[in-house]
Protein backbone atom coordinates (compact mmCIF):
# COMPACT_ATOMS: atom_id res chain seq x y z
CA UNK A 1 0.00 0.00 0.00
CA UNK A 2 2.83 2.36 0.91
CA UNK A 3 4.59 1.63 -2.38
CA UNK A 4 1.38 2.25 -4.32
CA UNK A 5 0.89 5.58 -2.53
CA UNK A 6 4.49 6.55 -3.23
CA UNK A 7 4.01 5.71 -6.90
CA UNK A 8 0.95 7.93 -7.10
CA UNK A 9 2.90 10.78 -5.51
CA UNK A 10 5.61 10.41 -8.15
CA UNK A 11 2.99 10.91 -10.87
CA UNK A 12 1.28 13.83 -9.19
CA UNK A 13 1.73 17.40 -10.39
CA UNK A 14 2.74 19.92 -7.74
CA UNK A 15 2.64 23.73 -7.93
CA UNK A 16 6.39 23.87 -8.63
CA UNK A 17 5.79 21.84 -11.80
CA UNK A 18 3.86 24.80 -13.17
CA UNK A 19 7.23 26.52 -13.47
CA UNK A 20 8.39 23.82 -15.89
CA UNK A 21 5.21 24.22 -17.92
CA UNK A 22 5.70 28.00 -17.93
CA UNK A 23 9.26 27.42 -19.13
CA UNK A 24 7.91 25.45 -22.11
CA UNK A 25 5.32 28.12 -22.91
CA UNK A 26 8.02 30.80 -22.84
CA UNK A 27 10.07 28.70 -25.24
CA UNK A 28 7.10 28.46 -27.58
CA UNK A 29 6.62 32.23 -27.35
CA UNK A 30 10.31 32.72 -28.18
CA UNK A 31 9.88 30.57 -31.29
CA UNK A 32 6.91 32.68 -32.38
CA UNK A 33 8.84 35.90 -31.83
CA UNK A 34 11.77 34.49 -33.80
CA UNK A 35 9.71 33.52 -36.85
CA UNK A 36 8.20 37.02 -36.87
CA UNK A 37 11.79 38.39 -36.83
CA UNK A 38 11.52 39.90 -33.34
CA UNK A 39 14.94 38.59 -32.35
CA UNK A 40 15.42 40.70 -29.25
CA UNK A 41 12.00 39.73 -27.89
CA UNK A 42 12.82 36.07 -28.53
CA UNK A 43 16.09 36.45 -26.63
CA UNK A 44 14.32 38.09 -23.69
CA UNK A 45 11.84 35.22 -23.58
CA UNK A 46 14.75 32.77 -23.48
CA UNK A 47 16.10 34.69 -20.49
CA UNK A 48 12.69 34.42 -18.82
CA UNK A 49 12.63 30.68 -19.53
CA UNK A 50 16.08 30.36 -17.92
CA UNK A 51 14.77 32.18 -14.83
CA UNK A 52 11.79 29.82 -14.58
CA UNK A 53 14.04 26.80 -15.04
CA UNK A 54 16.29 28.05 -12.24
CA UNK A 55 13.30 28.65 -9.95
CA UNK A 56 11.89 25.20 -10.69
CA UNK A 57 15.16 23.47 -9.86
CA UNK A 58 15.75 25.57 -6.76
CA UNK A 59 12.30 24.87 -5.33
CA UNK A 60 12.56 21.16 -6.16
CA UNK A 61 15.85 20.85 -4.26
CA UNK A 62 14.56 22.78 -1.25
CA UNK A 63 11.29 20.84 -1.10
CA UNK A 64 11.01 18.12 1.54
CA UNK A 65 9.70 15.62 -0.99
CA UNK A 66 12.40 16.56 -3.52
CA UNK A 67 11.94 16.35 -7.28
CA UNK A 68 9.34 13.81 -8.42
CA UNK A 69 9.75 11.54 -11.44
CA UNK A 70 7.12 13.40 -13.43
CA UNK A 71 8.68 16.69 -12.34
CA UNK A 72 12.07 15.65 -13.72
CA UNK A 73 10.52 14.52 -16.99
CA UNK A 74 8.53 17.74 -17.38
CA UNK A 75 11.63 19.79 -16.66
CA UNK A 76 13.61 18.04 -19.39
CA UNK A 77 10.78 18.18 -21.93
CA UNK A 78 10.35 21.90 -21.27
CA UNK A 79 14.09 22.37 -21.69
CA UNK A 80 13.95 20.65 -25.09
CA UNK A 81 11.49 23.32 -26.24
CA UNK A 82 13.14 26.37 -24.67
CA UNK A 83 16.83 25.45 -24.80
CA UNK A 84 16.90 22.91 -27.63
CA UNK A 85 14.49 23.99 -30.36
CA UNK A 86 13.93 27.71 -29.69
CA UNK A 87 17.63 28.72 -29.97
CA UNK A 88 17.85 26.94 -33.35
CA UNK A 89 14.84 28.84 -34.69
CA UNK A 90 16.32 32.10 -33.41
CA UNK A 91 19.66 31.24 -35.01
CA UNK A 92 18.03 30.72 -38.40
CA UNK A 93 15.78 33.76 -38.44
CA UNK A 94 18.05 36.39 -36.89
CA UNK A 95 20.81 36.80 -39.51
CA UNK A 96 18.89 35.57 -42.55
CA UNK A 97 16.03 38.03 -42.07
CA UNK A 98 18.22 40.95 -43.12
CA UNK A 99 20.95 39.18 -45.07
CA UNK A 100 18.49 37.83 -47.61
CA UNK A 101 17.55 41.34 -48.73
CA UNK A 102 21.02 41.93 -50.21
CA UNK A 103 22.54 38.44 -50.45
CA UNK A 104 19.88 35.97 -51.57
CA UNK A 105 22.25 33.18 -52.61
CA UNK A 106 23.40 31.81 -49.27
CA UNK A 107 22.87 28.14 -50.06
CA UNK A 108 26.31 26.89 -48.96
CA UNK A 109 26.37 28.64 -45.58
CA UNK A 110 22.71 27.72 -45.06
CA UNK A 111 23.55 24.03 -45.50
CA UNK A 112 26.34 24.43 -42.94
CA UNK A 113 23.87 26.09 -40.58
CA UNK A 114 21.41 23.22 -41.06
CA UNK A 115 24.12 20.72 -40.16
CA UNK A 116 25.21 22.72 -37.11
CA UNK A 117 21.59 23.00 -35.98
CA UNK A 118 21.23 19.24 -36.18
CA UNK A 119 24.38 18.81 -34.11
CA UNK A 120 23.10 21.27 -31.51
CA UNK A 121 19.71 19.56 -31.22
CA UNK A 122 21.21 16.08 -30.94
CA UNK A 123 23.65 17.25 -28.27
CA UNK A 124 20.86 19.00 -26.34
CA UNK A 125 18.74 15.83 -26.37
CA UNK A 126 21.66 13.68 -25.23
CA UNK A 127 22.59 16.21 -22.54
CA UNK A 128 19.05 16.31 -21.13
CA UNK A 129 18.66 12.53 -21.29
CA UNK A 130 21.92 12.07 -19.37
CA UNK A 131 20.79 14.66 -16.82
CA UNK A 132 17.70 12.57 -16.05
CA UNK A 133 19.77 9.52 -15.15
CA UNK A 134 22.71 11.34 -13.55
CA UNK A 135 23.40 10.04 -10.06
CA UNK A 136 26.30 12.28 -9.08
CA UNK A 137 24.85 15.20 -7.12
CA UNK A 138 26.16 18.74 -6.94
CA UNK A 139 27.88 18.89 -10.33
CA UNK A 140 27.08 19.53 -13.97
CA UNK A 141 28.38 17.22 -16.67
CA UNK A 142 29.12 19.43 -19.64
CA UNK A 143 27.62 22.83 -20.36
CA UNK A 144 24.07 23.23 -18.99
CA UNK A 145 21.51 23.57 -21.78
CA UNK A 146 20.18 26.95 -20.50
CA UNK A 147 23.68 28.42 -20.78
CA UNK A 148 24.07 26.97 -24.27
CA UNK A 149 20.73 28.51 -25.27
CA UNK A 150 21.82 31.86 -23.85
CA UNK A 151 25.05 31.78 -25.87
CA UNK A 152 23.33 30.83 -29.13
CA UNK A 153 20.42 33.26 -28.85
CA UNK A 154 22.69 36.04 -27.58
CA UNK A 155 24.93 35.58 -30.60
CA UNK A 156 21.84 35.79 -32.81
CA UNK A 157 20.91 39.15 -31.30
CA UNK A 158 24.42 40.51 -31.87
CA UNK A 159 24.41 39.36 -35.49
CA UNK A 160 20.95 40.77 -36.13
CA UNK A 161 21.93 44.12 -34.65
CA UNK A 162 25.12 44.15 -36.75
CA UNK A 163 23.10 43.62 -39.91
CA UNK A 164 20.66 46.33 -38.95
CA UNK A 165 23.60 48.74 -38.73
CA UNK A 166 25.51 47.77 -41.87
CA UNK A 167 23.08 46.03 -44.24
CA UNK A 168 19.78 47.88 -44.22
CA UNK A 169 17.00 46.62 -46.49
CA UNK A 170 16.52 48.64 -49.71
CA UNK A 171 13.43 50.35 -48.30
CA UNK A 172 15.55 51.87 -45.54
CA UNK A 173 18.45 53.04 -47.68
CA UNK A 174 16.77 56.18 -48.95
CA UNK A 175 16.23 57.51 -45.44
CA UNK A 176 19.31 56.19 -43.66
CA UNK A 177 22.01 58.32 -45.25
CA UNK A 178 25.06 57.52 -47.33
CA UNK A 179 26.78 55.47 -44.60
CA UNK A 180 23.95 52.93 -44.48
CA UNK A 181 24.25 52.23 -48.21
CA UNK A 182 27.39 50.22 -47.58
CA UNK A 183 27.15 46.48 -46.93
CA UNK A 184 30.18 44.30 -46.19
CA UNK A 185 30.69 41.86 -49.11
CA UNK A 186 29.55 38.33 -48.22
CA UNK A 187 28.29 39.58 -44.85
CA UNK A 188 25.35 37.18 -44.98
CA UNK A 189 27.62 34.18 -45.46
CA UNK A 190 29.86 35.30 -42.62
CA UNK A 191 26.89 35.72 -40.29
CA UNK A 192 25.47 32.29 -41.04
CA UNK A 193 28.87 30.63 -40.66
CA UNK A 194 29.47 32.39 -37.34
CA UNK A 195 26.06 31.25 -36.15
CA UNK A 196 26.79 27.70 -37.33
CA UNK A 197 30.10 27.66 -35.45
CA UNK A 198 28.44 28.87 -32.24
CA UNK A 199 25.69 26.25 -32.55
CA UNK A 200 28.15 23.41 -33.11
CA UNK A 201 30.48 24.59 -30.34
CA UNK A 202 27.67 25.02 -27.82
CA UNK A 203 26.33 21.60 -28.74
CA UNK A 204 29.72 19.98 -28.30
CA UNK A 205 30.21 21.62 -24.91
CA UNK A 206 26.86 20.28 -23.70
CA UNK A 207 28.06 16.68 -24.06
CA UNK A 208 31.69 17.33 -23.09
CA UNK A 209 33.12 15.32 -20.20
CA UNK A 210 34.18 18.22 -18.00
CA UNK A 211 32.41 18.82 -14.70
CA UNK A 212 31.47 22.06 -12.99
CA UNK A 213 30.03 22.67 -9.58
CA UNK A 214 26.26 23.01 -9.63
CA UNK A 215 25.06 26.57 -9.11
CA UNK A 216 21.62 26.08 -10.69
Amino acid sequence: MQAEKSGRNEERLYPKDLLSLANAVLGLAAIYQAITFETLNAFLLILAAIAFDFADGFIARKSKRGPTKIGRELDSLADVVSFGIAPIVIAFTAPTAIASTSLPELWFSTIILYAASGIYLICALVRLAKFNIQKEAGVYHGLPSPIAAFIVSGTSVLLAESFSLFCQPPSALSTSGVFMNYCIPNAGDYALLIQAFVLAAAGGLMIARFKTRKFW
